[in-house]
Protein backbone atom coordinates (compact mmCIF):
# COMPACT_ATOMS: atom_id res chain seq x y z
CA UNK A 1 0.00 0.00 0.00
CA UNK A 2 3.01 2.32 0.68
CA UNK A 3 4.48 1.77 -2.58
CA UNK A 4 1.58 2.56 -4.51
CA UNK A 5 0.94 5.84 -2.43
CA UNK A 6 4.27 6.97 -3.42
CA UNK A 7 4.31 6.28 -7.07
CA UNK A 8 1.13 8.36 -6.58
CA UNK A 9 2.47 10.68 -5.15
CA UNK A 10 5.20 11.04 -7.05
CA UNK A 11 3.24 11.19 -10.09
CA UNK A 12 1.22 14.33 -8.89
CA UNK A 13 4.80 15.79 -7.60
CA UNK A 14 5.52 15.70 -11.45
CA UNK A 15 2.67 17.42 -12.33
CA UNK A 16 3.56 20.73 -9.57
CA UNK A 17 2.85 23.74 -10.50
CA UNK A 18 3.50 27.10 -10.23
CA UNK A 19 0.06 29.13 -10.40
CA UNK A 20 0.97 32.61 -11.60
CA UNK A 21 3.20 34.32 -14.08
CA UNK A 22 6.70 35.24 -12.28
CA UNK A 23 6.98 39.39 -11.92
CA UNK A 24 10.46 41.19 -12.59
CA UNK A 25 11.97 42.47 -9.78
CA UNK A 26 11.28 46.51 -9.17
CA UNK A 27 14.31 48.37 -10.15
CA UNK A 28 16.01 50.96 -8.11
CA UNK A 29 16.02 53.68 -10.19
CA UNK A 30 12.37 53.66 -10.47
CA UNK A 31 11.97 54.26 -7.07
CA UNK A 32 14.49 57.21 -7.48
CA UNK A 33 12.74 58.53 -10.08
CA UNK A 34 9.28 58.38 -8.33
CA UNK A 35 10.67 59.97 -4.72
CA UNK A 36 12.31 62.68 -6.78
CA UNK A 37 9.82 63.70 -9.23
CA UNK A 38 7.37 63.74 -5.82
CA UNK A 39 9.28 66.05 -3.96
CA UNK A 40 10.31 68.71 -6.84
CA UNK A 41 6.74 69.38 -8.10
CA UNK A 42 4.28 71.64 -6.52
CA UNK A 43 1.79 70.72 -9.10
CA UNK A 44 -0.10 67.18 -8.89
CA UNK A 45 -0.69 67.25 -12.19
CA UNK A 46 3.36 67.41 -13.58
CA UNK A 47 3.63 64.21 -11.27
CA UNK A 48 1.27 62.77 -13.53
CA UNK A 49 2.44 63.67 -16.93
CA UNK A 50 6.13 62.64 -15.74
CA UNK A 51 4.67 59.27 -14.38
CA UNK A 52 2.78 58.36 -17.39
CA UNK A 53 6.18 59.25 -19.58
CA UNK A 54 8.21 56.86 -17.21
CA UNK A 55 5.91 54.16 -16.76
CA UNK A 56 3.72 54.08 -19.93
CA UNK A 57 5.22 53.23 -23.31
CA UNK A 58 2.21 55.06 -25.02
CA UNK A 59 1.73 57.79 -22.54
CA UNK A 60 -0.89 59.18 -24.60
CA UNK A 61 -2.89 55.79 -24.49
CA UNK A 62 -3.61 55.83 -20.64
CA UNK A 63 -7.38 55.53 -19.34
CA UNK A 64 -7.59 58.00 -16.49
CA UNK A 65 -9.85 57.96 -13.59
CA UNK A 66 -10.36 59.60 -9.91
CA UNK A 67 -11.36 57.68 -7.36
CA UNK A 68 -11.56 54.03 -6.84
CA UNK A 69 -11.94 51.80 -9.81
CA UNK A 70 -13.46 48.05 -9.79
CA UNK A 71 -12.82 46.14 -12.93
CA UNK A 72 -15.13 42.77 -12.76
CA UNK A 73 -13.67 39.24 -13.94
CA UNK A 74 -15.27 38.82 -17.24
CA UNK A 75 -14.05 42.71 -18.40
CA UNK A 76 -11.22 43.67 -20.55
CA UNK A 77 -9.36 47.00 -20.04
CA UNK A 78 -7.22 47.23 -23.86
CA UNK A 79 -5.14 50.43 -22.32
CA UNK A 80 -3.36 51.69 -19.76
CA UNK A 81 -5.03 52.53 -16.40
CA UNK A 82 -4.02 55.57 -14.16
CA UNK A 83 -6.15 55.69 -10.86
CA UNK A 84 -5.85 59.06 -9.26
CA UNK A 85 -6.45 59.63 -5.69
CA UNK A 86 -8.38 55.88 -5.05
CA UNK A 87 -7.97 51.91 -5.04
CA UNK A 88 -7.90 50.14 -8.13
CA UNK A 89 -9.65 46.64 -7.77
CA UNK A 90 -9.00 44.64 -10.46
CA UNK A 91 -9.99 41.09 -11.07
CA UNK A 92 -10.25 40.75 -15.20
CA UNK A 93 -7.72 41.37 -17.51
CA UNK A 94 -5.35 44.63 -18.06
CA UNK A 95 -3.65 44.96 -21.99
CA UNK A 96 -1.28 47.07 -20.47
CA UNK A 97 0.12 49.16 -17.13
CA UNK A 98 -1.99 49.73 -13.77
CA UNK A 99 -0.74 52.91 -11.96
CA UNK A 100 -2.69 54.15 -8.66
CA UNK A 101 -1.81 57.55 -6.79
CA UNK A 102 -2.54 58.05 -3.13
CA UNK A 103 -4.32 54.61 -3.30
CA UNK A 104 -3.73 50.74 -3.09
CA UNK A 105 -3.95 48.39 -6.30
CA UNK A 106 -5.97 44.95 -4.85
CA UNK A 107 -5.80 42.06 -7.39
CA UNK A 108 -7.64 39.60 -7.08
CA UNK A 109 -7.20 35.77 -7.99
CA UNK A 110 -8.64 36.19 -11.81
CA UNK A 111 -6.70 39.48 -12.48
CA UNK A 112 -4.16 39.53 -15.08
CA UNK A 113 -1.94 42.31 -15.94
CA UNK A 114 0.26 42.55 -18.98
CA UNK A 115 2.62 45.42 -17.71
CA UNK A 116 4.20 46.74 -14.88
CA UNK A 117 2.23 47.59 -11.74
CA UNK A 118 2.67 50.57 -9.70
CA UNK A 119 1.51 51.85 -6.29
CA UNK A 120 2.53 55.46 -4.83
CA UNK A 121 1.48 56.75 -1.04
CA UNK A 122 -0.53 53.34 -1.52
CA UNK A 123 0.60 48.91 -1.58
CA UNK A 124 0.04 45.96 -4.07
CA UNK A 125 -2.46 43.80 -2.64
CA UNK A 126 -1.88 40.61 -4.57
CA UNK A 127 -4.07 37.73 -4.12
CA UNK A 128 -2.89 34.22 -5.33
CA UNK A 129 -3.82 33.23 -8.94
CA UNK A 130 -3.03 36.84 -9.79
CA UNK A 131 -0.83 37.17 -13.30
CA UNK A 132 1.72 39.86 -13.51
CA UNK A 133 4.01 40.40 -16.30
CA UNK A 134 5.87 43.11 -15.29
CA UNK A 135 7.27 45.15 -12.23
CA UNK A 136 5.44 45.21 -9.09
CA UNK A 137 6.56 48.78 -7.48
CA UNK A 138 5.59 50.28 -4.46
CA UNK A 139 6.62 53.55 -2.98
CA UNK A 140 5.92 55.90 -0.42
CA UNK A 141 6.58 59.96 -0.56
CA UNK A 142 6.59 62.94 1.67
CA UNK A 143 7.27 66.57 0.43
CA UNK A 144 11.20 68.23 0.95
CA UNK A 145 10.09 69.88 3.91
CA UNK A 146 8.96 67.45 6.28
CA UNK A 147 11.88 65.58 5.60
CA UNK A 148 14.18 68.74 6.50
CA UNK A 149 11.94 68.32 9.70
CA UNK A 150 12.07 64.87 10.55
CA UNK A 151 16.08 65.05 10.10
CA UNK A 152 16.22 66.95 13.62
CA UNK A 153 15.21 64.00 15.45
CA UNK A 154 17.80 61.69 15.63
CA UNK A 155 15.63 59.06 17.47
CA UNK A 156 13.01 57.10 15.17
CA UNK A 157 9.40 57.11 16.09
CA UNK A 158 7.39 53.80 16.40
CA UNK A 159 6.13 54.37 13.69
CA UNK A 160 9.00 54.89 11.65
CA UNK A 161 10.91 51.46 12.83
CA UNK A 162 7.59 49.62 12.05
CA UNK A 163 7.25 51.24 8.18
CA UNK A 164 10.55 52.71 7.64
CA UNK A 165 11.73 56.48 7.46
CA UNK A 166 8.62 58.70 6.20
CA UNK A 167 10.29 60.53 3.73
CA UNK A 168 12.03 57.66 2.34
CA UNK A 169 10.52 55.12 -0.13
CA UNK A 170 9.49 51.12 0.74
CA UNK A 171 10.49 47.94 -1.67
CA UNK A 172 9.23 44.71 -2.00
CA UNK A 173 10.37 41.61 -3.93
CA UNK A 174 8.96 39.10 -5.38
CA UNK A 175 10.93 35.94 -6.79
CA UNK A 176 10.89 34.82 -10.18
CA UNK A 177 9.85 31.13 -8.71
CA UNK A 178 7.98 29.92 -7.75
CA UNK A 179 5.44 32.78 -7.37
CA UNK A 180 3.98 31.90 -4.11
CA UNK A 181 7.21 33.29 -2.14
CA UNK A 182 6.02 36.21 0.04
CA UNK A 183 7.14 39.64 -0.91
CA UNK A 184 10.45 40.36 1.91
CA UNK A 185 10.93 43.94 2.58
CA UNK A 186 14.42 44.90 2.50
CA UNK A 187 14.19 46.80 6.22
CA UNK A 188 13.65 44.35 8.19
CA UNK A 189 10.57 45.52 10.18
CA UNK A 190 10.84 45.80 14.33
CA UNK A 191 6.97 44.86 15.79
CA UNK A 192 6.62 44.29 19.53
CA UNK A 193 3.55 41.54 19.10
CA UNK A 194 1.58 40.47 22.02
CA UNK A 195 2.91 38.06 24.24
CA UNK A 196 -0.08 35.23 23.56
CA UNK A 197 -0.93 35.02 19.35
CA UNK A 198 -3.43 37.59 19.00
CA UNK A 199 -7.10 36.88 19.41
CA UNK A 200 -10.73 38.52 17.83
CA UNK A 201 -13.15 40.28 19.52
CA UNK A 202 -15.52 37.38 19.59
CA UNK A 203 -14.22 33.88 20.64
CA UNK A 204 -15.50 30.63 19.75
CA UNK A 205 -14.88 27.05 19.79
CA UNK A 206 -16.00 23.67 20.08
CA UNK A 207 -15.06 20.30 22.12
CA UNK A 208 -16.65 17.25 24.07
CA UNK A 209 -16.36 19.15 27.51
CA UNK A 210 -17.57 22.23 27.10
CA UNK A 211 -19.48 22.00 23.28
CA UNK A 212 -20.08 25.33 21.46
CA UNK A 213 -18.36 27.71 23.69
CA UNK A 214 -18.79 31.92 23.04
CA UNK A 215 -17.30 34.87 24.14
CA UNK A 216 -16.18 38.22 24.23
CA UNK A 217 -12.59 38.97 24.11
CA UNK A 218 -10.49 42.29 25.02
CA UNK A 219 -6.95 41.52 24.08
CA UNK A 220 -3.83 43.21 25.30
CA UNK A 221 -3.52 46.81 24.62
CA UNK A 222 -0.12 46.71 23.90
CA UNK A 223 0.51 49.91 21.42
CA UNK A 224 0.79 51.85 24.77
CA UNK A 225 4.11 50.67 25.56
CA UNK A 226 6.20 53.96 24.59
CA UNK A 227 4.91 55.92 27.00
CA UNK A 228 6.87 56.25 30.19
CA UNK A 229 4.16 54.57 32.69
CA UNK A 230 1.01 52.86 31.29
CA UNK A 231 -1.82 50.66 32.94
CA UNK A 232 -3.72 48.32 30.82
CA UNK A 233 -6.87 46.16 31.54
CA UNK A 234 -7.36 43.33 29.29
CA UNK A 235 -9.14 39.36 28.99
CA UNK A 236 -12.40 37.54 28.04
CA UNK A 237 -15.46 36.26 29.84
CA UNK A 238 -17.33 33.38 28.00
CA UNK A 239 -20.01 30.70 27.88
CA UNK A 240 -19.59 26.38 27.97
CA UNK A 241 -23.43 26.02 25.92
CA UNK A 242 -23.35 21.96 27.19
CA UNK A 243 -21.22 22.44 29.79
CA UNK A 244 -23.05 25.39 31.02
CA UNK A 245 -20.42 26.88 32.65
CA UNK A 246 -18.51 30.49 32.15
CA UNK A 247 -14.98 30.92 31.96
CA UNK A 248 -12.71 34.32 32.56
CA UNK A 249 -9.47 35.62 32.40
CA UNK A 250 -9.12 39.01 33.78
CA UNK A 251 -5.89 40.71 33.55
CA UNK A 252 -4.28 43.95 34.69
CA UNK A 253 -0.85 45.12 33.43
CA UNK A 254 1.58 48.43 34.57
CA UNK A 255 4.41 48.71 32.09
CA UNK A 256 7.54 51.03 33.16
CA UNK A 257 10.76 52.13 31.28
CA UNK A 258 10.29 52.69 28.05
CA UNK A 259 13.53 51.86 26.76
CA UNK A 260 13.15 48.49 28.89
CA UNK A 261 9.94 47.36 27.76
CA UNK A 262 9.60 45.83 31.67
CA UNK A 263 6.15 44.94 32.58
CA UNK A 264 4.49 43.85 35.92
CA UNK A 265 0.84 42.08 36.20
CA UNK A 266 -1.58 39.98 37.77
CA UNK A 267 -4.52 37.47 36.86
CA UNK A 268 -7.36 36.09 37.78
CA UNK A 269 -9.16 32.96 35.64
CA UNK A 270 -11.21 30.34 35.41
CA UNK A 271 -10.30 28.77 32.18
CA UNK A 272 -10.87 24.89 30.24
CA UNK A 273 -7.58 24.60 29.74
CA UNK A 274 -5.31 21.90 27.96
CA UNK A 275 -1.56 21.16 27.37
CA UNK A 276 -2.17 20.32 23.65
CA UNK A 277 -2.08 23.50 21.66
CA UNK A 278 1.12 22.71 20.54
CA UNK A 279 -0.32 19.71 18.93
CA UNK A 280 -3.53 20.84 17.20
CA UNK A 281 -4.73 24.61 17.29
CA UNK A 282 -7.63 25.13 18.77
CA UNK A 283 -9.28 26.30 15.97
CA UNK A 284 -8.52 23.19 13.78
CA UNK A 285 -9.70 21.13 16.70
CA UNK A 286 -12.91 22.52 16.39
CA UNK A 287 -13.47 21.81 13.11
CA UNK A 288 -12.50 17.99 14.04
CA UNK A 289 -14.52 18.03 16.88
CA UNK A 290 -17.79 19.88 14.64
CA UNK A 291 -17.56 17.66 11.85
CA UNK A 292 -16.44 14.57 12.16
CA UNK A 293 -16.36 14.15 16.08
CA UNK A 294 -12.98 14.06 16.68
CA UNK A 295 -11.75 16.09 19.80
CA UNK A 296 -7.68 15.64 19.71
CA UNK A 297 -7.29 17.82 22.87
CA UNK A 298 -7.26 16.82 26.42
CA UNK A 299 -9.22 19.55 28.70
CA UNK A 300 -8.68 19.95 32.67
CA UNK A 301 -10.13 23.26 34.45
CA UNK A 302 -7.46 25.41 36.03
CA UNK A 303 -9.13 28.51 38.35
CA UNK A 304 -7.23 30.95 40.81
CA UNK A 305 -5.10 33.80 40.32
CA UNK A 306 -1.27 35.10 39.56
CA UNK A 307 1.13 37.91 39.69
CA UNK A 308 3.95 38.07 37.38
CA UNK A 309 6.84 40.06 35.64
CA UNK A 310 7.62 40.13 31.71
CA UNK A 311 10.19 41.74 29.18
CA UNK A 312 9.86 42.06 25.46
CA UNK A 313 12.36 42.86 23.09
CA UNK A 314 10.71 43.82 19.57
CA UNK A 315 9.42 40.59 18.42
CA UNK A 316 13.06 38.83 18.81
CA UNK A 317 12.88 37.73 23.11
CA UNK A 318 10.10 37.23 25.35
CA UNK A 319 10.19 36.39 28.68
CA UNK A 320 7.74 35.84 31.87
CA UNK A 321 8.54 34.20 35.01
CA UNK A 322 5.22 34.20 37.95
CA UNK A 323 3.63 33.38 40.90
CA UNK A 324 0.65 31.34 40.76
CA UNK A 325 -2.26 29.86 42.75
CA UNK A 326 -4.24 27.17 41.33
CA UNK A 327 -7.02 24.70 41.70
CA UNK A 328 -7.34 21.42 38.88
CA UNK A 329 -10.46 20.01 38.78
CA UNK A 330 -11.42 17.37 36.31
CA UNK A 331 -13.61 17.90 33.26
CA UNK A 332 -16.32 15.25 31.97
CA UNK A 333 -17.85 14.63 28.17
CA UNK A 334 -20.98 17.11 28.29
CA UNK A 335 -21.60 16.10 24.07
CA UNK A 336 -21.72 14.15 21.53
CA UNK A 337 -23.33 16.11 18.78
CA UNK A 338 -21.09 16.44 15.39
CA UNK A 339 -22.43 17.16 11.91
CA UNK A 340 -21.15 14.23 10.62
CA UNK A 341 -19.51 10.99 12.34
CA UNK A 342 -22.86 8.49 12.06
CA UNK A 343 -22.59 6.06 15.53
CA UNK A 344 -19.15 7.46 16.61
CA UNK A 345 -18.58 8.57 19.50
CA UNK A 346 -16.71 11.47 21.47
CA UNK A 347 -13.46 9.58 23.33
CA UNK A 348 -13.50 10.00 27.25
CA UNK A 349 -12.08 12.73 28.73
CA UNK A 350 -9.06 11.34 30.79
CA UNK A 351 -9.49 12.16 34.83
CA UNK A 352 -7.28 14.47 35.82
CA UNK A 353 -5.29 14.91 38.87
CA UNK A 354 -7.54 17.62 41.36
CA UNK A 355 -6.27 19.47 43.75
CA UNK A 356 -4.20 23.14 44.86
CA UNK A 357 -0.86 24.08 43.17
CA UNK A 358 1.30 26.33 43.82
CA UNK A 359 3.73 27.18 41.45
CA UNK A 360 6.43 29.10 39.92
CA UNK A 361 6.41 29.31 35.83
CA UNK A 362 8.49 31.21 33.95
CA UNK A 363 8.87 31.28 29.89
CA UNK A 364 11.39 32.12 27.69
CA UNK A 365 10.76 32.20 23.98
CA UNK A 366 13.20 33.79 21.03
CA UNK A 367 11.67 34.29 17.69
CA UNK A 368 14.24 34.76 14.34
CA UNK A 369 11.45 33.31 11.92
CA UNK A 370 10.93 35.42 8.81
CA UNK A 371 7.08 34.43 9.60
CA UNK A 372 4.99 33.52 11.90
CA UNK A 373 2.39 31.11 10.32
CA UNK A 374 4.41 30.14 7.60
CA UNK A 375 7.82 29.92 8.23
CA UNK A 376 10.89 29.58 5.57
CA UNK A 377 13.76 30.31 7.25
CA UNK A 378 15.13 31.24 10.94
CA UNK A 379 15.17 30.34 14.59
CA UNK A 380 12.30 29.38 17.40
CA UNK A 381 12.97 28.42 21.11
CA UNK A 382 10.60 27.83 24.15
CA UNK A 383 11.49 26.91 26.91
CA UNK A 384 9.05 26.58 30.14
CA UNK A 385 9.80 25.58 33.55
CA UNK A 386 7.31 25.04 35.93
CA UNK A 387 7.73 24.34 40.11
CA UNK A 388 5.41 22.99 42.95
CA UNK A 389 6.14 22.15 45.91
CA UNK A 390 4.26 21.07 49.58
CA UNK A 391 6.46 23.92 51.26
CA UNK A 392 4.92 26.42 49.21
CA UNK A 393 1.25 25.19 50.33
CA UNK A 394 0.64 22.65 46.94
CA UNK A 395 -0.65 19.70 47.20
CA UNK A 396 1.84 18.58 44.38
CA UNK A 397 5.26 18.03 44.55
CA UNK A 398 6.91 18.10 41.05
CA UNK A 399 9.56 20.37 39.00
CA UNK A 400 9.13 20.17 35.56
CA UNK A 401 10.85 21.51 32.07
CA UNK A 402 10.09 21.62 28.54
CA UNK A 403 12.46 23.11 25.58
CA UNK A 404 11.15 23.07 21.86
CA UNK A 405 13.97 24.32 19.44
CA UNK A 406 12.69 24.64 15.65
CA UNK A 407 15.26 25.81 12.64
CA UNK A 408 13.89 26.64 9.59
CA UNK A 409 16.25 26.18 6.05
CA UNK A 410 15.52 27.65 3.11
CA UNK A 411 17.87 25.53 0.72
CA UNK A 412 16.87 27.23 -2.53
CA UNK A 413 13.91 28.77 -3.74
CA UNK A 414 12.52 25.65 -4.20
CA UNK A 415 13.59 23.85 -1.56
CA UNK A 416 12.97 23.88 2.58
CA UNK A 417 14.30 21.94 5.38
CA UNK A 418 12.78 22.43 8.65
CA UNK A 419 13.63 20.69 11.73
CA UNK A 420 12.07 20.35 15.41
CA UNK A 421 13.66 18.98 18.62
CA UNK A 422 11.31 18.90 21.69
CA UNK A 423 12.68 17.70 24.50
CA UNK A 424 11.02 16.96 28.51
CA UNK A 425 11.98 16.42 31.89
CA UNK A 426 10.97 16.65 35.41
CA UNK A 427 11.32 15.52 38.31
CA UNK A 428 8.73 14.35 41.79
CA UNK A 429 5.43 13.23 41.08
CA UNK A 430 3.70 14.90 37.89
CA UNK A 431 -0.15 15.38 37.99
CA UNK A 432 -1.35 13.31 34.89
CA UNK A 433 -2.50 16.81 33.06
CA UNK A 434 1.36 17.66 32.78
CA UNK A 435 2.18 14.23 31.27
CA UNK A 436 4.37 14.02 28.72
CA UNK A 437 2.41 12.04 25.63
CA UNK A 438 3.47 11.13 22.16
CA UNK A 439 1.64 9.66 19.28
CA UNK A 440 -0.48 10.37 16.60
CA UNK A 441 -0.78 14.37 15.02
CA UNK A 442 2.16 16.75 15.37
CA UNK A 443 4.30 14.28 16.85
CA UNK A 444 5.15 10.51 15.49
CA UNK A 445 2.13 10.49 12.55
CA UNK A 446 2.29 6.73 12.45
CA UNK A 447 1.43 5.73 15.76
CA UNK A 448 -1.65 5.61 17.67
CA UNK A 449 -2.81 9.28 19.49
CA UNK A 450 -1.45 9.85 22.63
CA UNK A 451 -0.01 6.36 22.28
CA UNK A 452 3.01 7.08 24.95
CA UNK A 453 3.00 8.91 27.88
CA UNK A 454 6.00 9.67 30.92
CA UNK A 455 7.96 11.80 32.71
CA UNK A 456 10.69 12.18 30.15
CA UNK A 457 10.36 12.89 26.28
CA UNK A 458 12.61 13.53 23.61
CA UNK A 459 11.17 13.96 19.93
CA UNK A 460 12.65 15.18 16.27
CA UNK A 461 10.74 16.02 13.64
CA UNK A 462 12.20 16.24 10.25
CA UNK A 463 10.63 17.81 6.96
CA UNK A 464 12.13 18.11 3.44
CA UNK A 465 9.58 20.71 1.23
CA UNK A 466 9.85 20.31 -2.54
CA UNK A 467 8.05 23.90 -3.96
CA UNK A 468 5.85 23.47 -7.06
CA UNK A 469 8.57 24.79 -9.66
CA UNK A 470 6.85 23.48 -12.97
CA UNK A 471 5.63 25.26 -15.83
CA UNK A 472 3.35 22.78 -16.93
CA UNK A 473 -0.08 23.21 -14.65
CA UNK A 474 1.65 26.87 -13.94
CA UNK A 475 -2.27 27.93 -13.78
CA UNK A 476 -4.27 24.74 -13.11
CA UNK A 477 -6.68 25.46 -10.08
CA UNK A 478 -6.17 22.27 -8.66
CA UNK A 479 -1.92 20.93 -9.36
CA UNK A 480 -0.34 24.65 -9.83
CA UNK A 481 -0.71 24.92 -5.78
CA UNK A 482 0.37 21.55 -4.48
CA UNK A 483 4.12 21.18 -2.70
CA UNK A 484 5.96 17.92 -1.33
CA UNK A 485 7.33 16.99 1.81
CA UNK A 486 8.82 13.93 2.74
CA UNK A 487 9.21 13.76 6.57
CA UNK A 488 10.93 11.30 9.49
CA UNK A 489 9.63 11.36 13.48
CA UNK A 490 11.96 9.79 16.22
CA UNK A 491 11.31 9.78 20.04
CA UNK A 492 10.01 8.73 22.71
CA UNK A 493 8.34 8.85 25.92
CA UNK A 494 9.16 6.90 29.14
CA UNK A 495 8.96 7.18 33.11
CA UNK A 496 11.88 6.93 35.02
CA UNK A 497 11.53 6.66 38.94
CA UNK A 498 13.23 7.94 41.68
CA UNK A 499 15.17 10.41 39.72
CA UNK A 500 17.55 12.39 41.18
CA UNK A 501 17.94 14.71 38.18
CA UNK A 502 16.44 16.37 35.45
CA UNK A 503 19.36 14.29 32.99
CA UNK A 504 18.59 11.12 34.96
CA UNK A 505 17.24 8.57 32.34
CA UNK A 506 19.06 10.09 29.29
CA UNK A 507 22.11 8.91 29.14
CA UNK A 508 20.68 5.34 29.11
CA UNK A 509 18.59 6.17 25.96
CA UNK A 510 19.84 4.29 22.65
CA UNK A 511 19.18 4.42 19.20
CA UNK A 512 17.26 0.94 19.11
CA UNK A 513 14.95 2.50 22.11
CA UNK A 514 13.72 5.31 19.93
CA UNK A 515 10.02 5.16 18.03
CA UNK A 516 10.62 5.99 14.69
CA UNK A 517 8.18 6.81 11.12
CA UNK A 518 8.72 8.52 7.79
CA UNK A 519 6.01 9.73 5.09
CA UNK A 520 5.68 11.86 2.77
CA UNK A 521 2.87 14.57 2.04
CA UNK A 522 0.52 16.98 -0.71
CA UNK A 523 0.16 20.62 0.52
CA UNK A 524 -0.52 24.01 -0.57
CA UNK A 525 2.02 26.45 -1.23
CA UNK A 526 1.71 27.20 2.29
CA UNK A 527 2.34 23.67 4.09
CA UNK A 528 -0.27 24.36 6.72
CA UNK A 529 -3.50 22.40 4.09
CA UNK A 530 -1.60 18.75 4.17
CA UNK A 531 -2.50 15.39 3.45
CA UNK A 532 0.23 12.69 5.15
CA UNK A 533 0.83 9.41 4.60
CA UNK A 534 3.20 7.67 7.61
CA UNK A 535 4.55 4.30 8.17
CA UNK A 536 5.91 2.91 11.19
CA UNK A 537 9.59 1.71 10.85
CA UNK A 538 9.58 0.15 14.18
CA UNK A 539 6.81 -1.14 16.67
CA UNK A 540 4.10 -2.88 16.12
CA UNK A 541 2.45 -3.04 12.78
CA UNK A 542 3.81 -0.73 9.94
CA UNK A 543 0.40 -0.17 8.04
CA UNK A 544 0.21 3.13 6.41
CA UNK A 545 -1.54 5.94 8.29
CA UNK A 546 -3.26 8.59 5.92
CA UNK A 547 -4.37 12.18 7.90
CA UNK A 548 -5.42 15.36 6.76
CA UNK A 549 -4.16 18.69 8.55
CA UNK A 550 -5.27 21.82 8.25
CA UNK A 551 -2.16 23.68 9.79
CA UNK A 552 1.42 22.81 10.13
CA UNK A 553 2.84 20.49 12.75
CA UNK A 554 5.50 23.03 13.36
Amino acid sequence: MLKKAGVLCFLLAGMLAANDAHSQVASRENFVFLRSASQGLSSKQMLIRKVKRRYFEDHEDVQEVTGNVSIGADEVVERNLLVIDGDARIAGEVNGTVVALNGDVVLRRSAQIHGNVVSVNGRVRRTKGAVIRGEIIEATMRSAPEQEKRKRYKRKTYAESRTGPRHGYREWRERPKPPHYRWKRRMREAIVENWEDRQDAILWRYNRVEGLFLGLNIPPGYSYRHDVLNFDVHGFLGYGFSSKQWRYRASAELWLFRNTRFLMGATVYDLSDTRDEWRIPTDENSLAAGLLREDFQDYFRRAGYGVYVAHHLLNVFRARVGIYDEQFGALPVTTNWSLFGGDKRFRPNPGMNEGRSKAVKAMLIMDMRDQRETPRSGWYLQAEAEFSRPDLGSDFDYRRIEIDLRHYWQLSPGENLDVRFRVGSSLGVLPYQYQFFLGGISTLRAFRYKEFMGNRMVLANIEYRLHSISDRFRNHDILGGLDLVFFADVGKAWTTSDSPDFFAGFDELQARDLLADMGIGLTDEEGRMRLNFARRLVGGKRNVVITFRLNRPF
